[in-house]
C-alpha cells in the first residue's frame, strides 16, 4: 500500500532530476542538484588520492591493509550501494583520522588504527566515512560551489595549510585530513556507520567506547593542537545521539560481534606516533637522518616533521624554514625551474660552499595571492638525492630575519653519527599482564613508557586508567622501540 502510494512521488521526483540536471540521493531516495558528473568526481578524487599519497605516503603493510579492505568490501555491500567499489589506503600519519573522498577513496590513518580498540570500533568508523560517499556529501559540496562559482575544497591537506598574516602555505602538524562536512551530514554519517556496523553484526555499543576514548583525546589536544575533525560536532552530542541509536538497534542483554582479539592480532607491531628517523631534535639542532642533515633552530622556534619534509616557524609565525627533497635533477635545473616560473622573480644566485655541503644559494621574491614574500633557498646533495632548504618571510620582514637565516643555513652540517642514522621508531606490542601486576601502572613498570610518550597515551590506547584493575588473560597495547 505505501509504495503504491509513493509510486507517483517517486516517478515525479526521477522527471524532475532530468529535468534540473539532479540526481536522486541513494540515502533519502530524494532527488538533489547534480553538477558534477561521475567522470569528473573519479577524476577528482583520483587526483586528490595523488596529493594525499605524495604529502603523507602509505604504511608499508599490505597484510594489515587487505583486512582492513575485507571490512570496508562488507560494509560497502550493507550500504544503499552495494555494488559500489571502495578503495582502503592506510596514511602514515600519527594523527587520529579518517576521510573519503569522491570516487571511493577511504583512507586510514595508522594513529586511528593504534588508538582503535576493536574491529567493530573499526567498523563504525569506516561506515561513517562509507556513509559520507555513499550519502554524496562531497559532491553537495561540489554542486553549491560549483553554482556560487567557488573553486571545490570539501577535501583539502591541513599540508599545506594557509598561516594568517603571512598568506605563504605551510604546516602546523603533519597531515591531517580536514573534512568540510556539515553538521548535518556529520551527524547521518554518524548514523548511517553504525547503521552498516550493525547490519554485519559487529556489538552496536562499541561507538560509545569509540566516542569516549575521542573524548579523553581530544581533552589532551586543549593546547590547541588539531582535533580528529575541525568541523565535526560536539563529540558528547555525537556520543549521546549514537548510543541511543545503538540502543534501538541492539536490545540489552544481546550480544554481538566486537572482534578485540582479531583486531589486537593485525595491528600489532603498528609504528605508533612520530616517527624519528622523520627528524628529530639534538641539543638545538634540527637532524634529518633521511637528508643525513642537521641545521641549528632558533629558540622558541617550533618544528614539524613527517617522512621527507620538515618546517620550522618563528615564534611571531612571520618567517619559516622548509626543507624538503626536490624535484630537481641538478643544481642547474632547479636554478632554471625558478627562473621559468612566473610567480618567482630570482634577484640573486650563486654556487658556494654552505656550511658542509656545496650548494646553490639562490634569492628570490615570490608573489602569491595573498602576500609578497622573499625566499633563500639553499639546493644540496646528501644521501644520494638534491634537498631544498626554503628561508621564507613577508618581503616587509626580510630585513629583521636575514641574519637569522644566513646563520641557519651556515650552519648546515652533515649527520654521520651512526647513532642518529639508525633511529628507529617506537611501535605496538601486545602484552599480558606479569605475575604480580594488580593494576595497569604496574604493567607500564614491566614495559616502560619510550621517550616522546607519556603513560596516559598508553592508558588512553587502552581506554584505562593507571589505576585500573587489570584483568588476567587479557593482552594490553604497550608501546616499545624497535
Amino acid at each position: 500500500m505505501n509504495s503504491l502510494r509513493r509510486a507517483p512521488r517517486l516517478a515525479l521526483g526521477l522527471a524532475l532530476a532530468a529535468l534540473a540536471g539532479c540526481s536522486i540521493n541513494p540515502v533519502s531516495g530524494r532527488p538533489e542538484l547534480d553538477l558534477v558528473s561521475d567522470e569528473e568526481e573519479e577524476r577528482i578524487g583520483r587526483e586528490e588520492h595523488d596529493q594525499i599519497v605524495r604529502e603523507l605516503g602509505l604504511v608499508p603493510d599490505e597484510e594489515l591493509r587487505a583486512y582492513v579492505q575485507g571490512l570496508v568490501d562488507r560494509l560497502g555491500r550493507a550500504s544503499e550501494t552495494p555494488s559500489a567499489r571502495f578503495r582502503v589506503y592506510l596514511l602514515d600519519d600519527p594523527e587520529v583520522n579518517a576521510v573519503a573522498l569522491p570516487g571511493g577513496y577511504v583512507y586510514a590513518t595508522r594513529g586511528l588504527l593504534a588508538f582503535l580498540e576493536s574491529e567493530a570500533a573499526l567498523a563504525v568508523v569506516l561506515g561513517h566515512e562509507l556513509g559520507h560517499v555513499v550519502a554524496r556529501h562531497a559532491e553537495r559540496c561540489m554542486s553549491r560551489r560549483v553554482v556560487l562559482g567557488f573553486p571545490w575544497d570539501a577535501i583539502e591537506l591541513v599540508f599545506p595549510r594557509l598561516v594568517k598574516g603571512l598568506g605563504v602555505l605551510v604546516s602546523p602538524a603533519t597531515g591531517l585530513l580536514r573534512a568540510a562536512h556539515s553538521r548535518a551530514q556529520e551527524e547521518e554519517a554518524d548514523e548511517l556507520g553504525l547503521r552498516y556496523a550493525h547490519a554485519l553484526g559487529y556489538d552496536a555499543h562499541a561507538v560509545e567506547s569509540f566516542f569516549l576514548g575521542l573524548e579523553r583525546l581530544e581533552r589532551s589536544e586543549e593546547d590547541g593542537e588539531p582535533s580528529w575533525y575541525s568541523t565535526h560536532p560536539a563529540t558528547a552530542s555525537r556520543r549521546e545521539a549514537a548510543r541511543a541509536q545503538a540502543q534501538a538497534l541492539q536490545p540489552p542483554g544481546e550480544e554481538r560481534e566486537l572482534g578485540r582479539h582479531r583486531y589486537l592480532d593485525a595491528i600489532a607491531g603498528l609504528v605508533y606516533g612520530r616517527d624519528p628517523r622523520d627528524g628529530v631534535l639534538v641539543e638545538g639542532r634540527f637532524v634529518h637522518p633521511r637528508a643525513r642533515a642537521s641545521f641549528p633552530v632558533p629558540a622558541g622556534w617550533s618544528v614539524h616533521a613527517h617522512r621527507d619534509r620538515a618546517l620550522l616557524s618563528s615564534p611571531e609565525g612571520d618567517a619559516f624554514l622548509l626543507l624538503r627533497p626536490s624535484r630537481a635533477s641538478s643544481l642547474e635545473d632547479f636554478r632554471q625551474r625558478a627562473q621559468r616560473r612566473q610567480d618567482v622573480q630570482v634577484v640573486g644566485v650563486l654556487e658556494r660552499r654552505v656550511g658542509d655541503f656545496q650548494a646553490l644559494r639562490l634569492e628570490a621574491h615570490v608573489t602569491t595571492q595573498d602576500a609578497q614574500l622573499t625566499t633563500l633557498s639553499t639546493v644540496f646533495a646528501s644521501g644520494g638525492r638534491l634537498w631544498e632548504l626554503h628561508e621564507i618571510c613577508a618581503r616587509e620582514r626580510f630585513s629583521a630575519h636575514v641574519a637569522r637565516f644566513r646563520e641557519l643555513a651556515n650552519g648546515l652540517s652533515r649527520v654521520e653519527d651512526p647513532r642518529l642514522l639508525r633511529l628507529r621508531p617506537t611501535r605496538v606490542v601486545l602484552a599480558r599482564p606479569p605475575q604480580g601486576a594488580a593494576t595497569f601502572a604496574d604493567l607500564l613498570e614491566a614495559y616502560p613508557v619510550p621517550p616522546g610518550a607519556t603513560a596516559s597515551e598508553v592508558a588512553l590506547l587502552n581506554r584505562v586508567e593507571a589505576s585500573t584493575p587489570l584483568e588476567p588473560g587479557r593482552r594490553y597495547k604497550v608501546l616499545v622501540v624497535e
